[in-house]
């Protein structure tokens, strides 16, 4: 793919791009999400990624505060925070999650040196990793006990960034999908990873098993769910895939 056309198709994904199973939902400060982060200690030997209370950070549409800062790769959590039009309150959901390891797009960790800025840069530093089997060889997150509202319609945001271009993952999410994604797209210095040094959220389409074009990006997005959440994330393909999740969004339907 020629360097050009790849930036073009790029940014197109990531103004009108839309998800299987769905239409595209909204959600900004101004929504109603919870929204997790995950493997804030990475990379190790640092103070992590965490994000702030006041962090704004996601996807065009979807960025928010009062992020849920979790770290290492398997854990649980109770008593999930909401956003609610920038203000924070107290749920009962409670979140599992279960990976093989985690890793960071920091430099520091020799692989992709992060490209996002401020606290987008927080928020796609540190994920999930899968595919090396220490744990079961995919990653699984499943948010139950959704206050009523939010589990009656909601869409799930997943952003996949991952450290090292070309590693294709597939997602489901309540047993739609599965989404594929190659973060950024293949290539060396004319691929996605190099023009988003100055940081481009692009949504994958996902449609596409064989990574191609549509499979270019670096989050997805299911729509038309209901009750509680299960997020599953798998290698797609040969050679060393991954399926690297940096953080979930479920956002309430308006």
């Amino acid at each position: 793919m020629q360097r050009s056309f790849g930036w073009v198709l790029l940014l197109g994904l990531a103004v009108t791009a839309t998800a299987l199973c769905g239409s595209v939902a909204q959600a900004s400060v101004t929504g109603d999400t919870i929204s997790i982060a995950f493997a804030r200690d990475e990379p190790p030997g640092t103070a992590g990624c965490a994000l702030a209370a006041t962090d704004v950070a996601g996807a065009p549409g979807y960025a928010t505060a009062n992020w849920i800062n979790e770290t290492t790769n398997l854990g649980t959590d109770s008593n999930l925070t909401r956003d609610t039009l920038g203000v924070a309150s107290t749920t009962s959901a409670a979140l599992t999650w279960t990976a093989d390891n985690t890793w960071s797009t920091d430099g520091t960790r020799g692989e992709f040196d992060n490209a996002f800025p401020g606290a987008d840069g927080a928020l796609m530093n540190g994920y999930l990793d899968c595919g090396n089997g220490a744990n079961g060889g995919f990653t699984e997150i499943t948010v139950k006990n959704l206050p009523a509202d939010i589990a009656a319609g909601y869409s799930v945001v997943i952003y996949t960034l991952g450290g090292v271009r070309s590693r294709p993952g597939q997602f489901f999410a309540n047993g739609n999908g599965p989404l594929f994604v190659l973060p950024g797209g293949p290539g060396g210095a004319t691929s996605y990873y190099q023009h988003a040094q100055v940081g481009v959220y692009a949504q994958a389409i996902g449609d596409d098993p064989a990574n191609g074009p549509d499979s270019y990006g670096n989050y997805v997005v299911f729509t038309g769910l209901s009750g509680d959440l299960d997020v599953q994330a798998f290698p797609n393909g040969g050679g060393t895939p991954r399926a690297s999740i940096n953080a979930i969004q479920i956002v309430k339907n308006p």
